[in-house]
């Protein structure tokens, strides 16, 4: 075997070894108190997951977290979904079809998601969120937090675990029967990832009785920088002095 062929097995095991360190790290959680019920979901059911009651993953596509239909502390969860994607574009978002209290009294319910290992380097962050109150006339409310962290901690261990900074926050309250509401487009927050990062999403809703939130939608959006021409030529350099090198051999 050649020095090159040698260099070249090195090179592809170490990408190897540190792409599975990162899937094995890698998670994507959510957690929740509905009505005083404690519950969580993983993905693909891999864990970590330790609060309250475990919930499956109905989705078995990775990076991707499904919940099937259900009732939970007087409220019935209808399409409530989770996915990350990393890569060029890294994104965590958060969805309902239904989120309907059927108690017969007031119910709150706060919510984290969470996951680890996106894509970097990345220096700009965007928000968005979105949703219709349904037959829910005064008193039903939402706010919503969105965070980054560039230690990369892993979020949603509960609801109130959101790890890193807060890069802003949207509230909105019920008026008519049939109120929508969307954030539009927040941002951009300046971030500085320059490694592995993390992202969470922190939402807590009060819902009056007969009241629903359908529609809801929430995500956190990062583009990885695109380096600067000046970058871009030293690294071509370097590729091509390691090339050189390597022949000389």
């Amino acid at each position: 075997m050649t020095t090159r062929q040698k260099a070249t097995q090195v090179v592809v095991l170490g990408v190897a070894l540190t792409l599975s360190a990162q899937a094995a790290h890698a998670a994507l959680i959510m957690s929740a108190t509905i009505g005083g019920v404690d519950v969580c979901a993983s993905d693909n059911n891999l864990g970590p997951c330790t609060w309250g009651v475990t919930i499956l993953d109905a989705d078995p596509a990775l990076g991707s977290l499904r919940l099937s239909p259900q009732t939970i502390g007087g409220v019935f969860l209808e399409g409530t979904a989770a996915q990350a994607t990393a890569g060029s574009v890294n994104v965590l978002d958060s969805s309902s079809l239904r989120i309907a209290n059927t108690s017969g009294g007031v119910v709150s319910a706060t919510v984290a998601i969470s996951a680890t290992d996106f894509t970097p380097p990345v220096d700009t962050a965007f928000a968005s969120g979105s949703g219709t109150w349904q037959g829910a006339t005064g008193g039903s409310t939402i706010s919503m937090a969105w965070f980054d962290d560039p230690a990369n901690a892993q979020g949603a261990d509960s609801p109130a675990d959101r790890p890193g900074v807060q890069l802003t926050t949207f509230f909105d309250s019920a008026g008519v029967p049939v109120d929508s509401w969307s954030t539009g487009t927040l941002g951009p927050f300046a971030v500085n990832d320059p490694n592995p990062f993390s992202m969470t999403l922190g939402f807590d809703i009060t819902l009056q009785p007969g009241a629903e939130l359908i529609s809801r939608g929430m995500n956190e959006v990062k583009p990885v920088a695109v380096p600067e021409p000046g970058l871009m030529a030293m690294f071509g350099m370097g590729l091509g002095l390691t090339s050189w090198r390597l022949r000389r051999r």
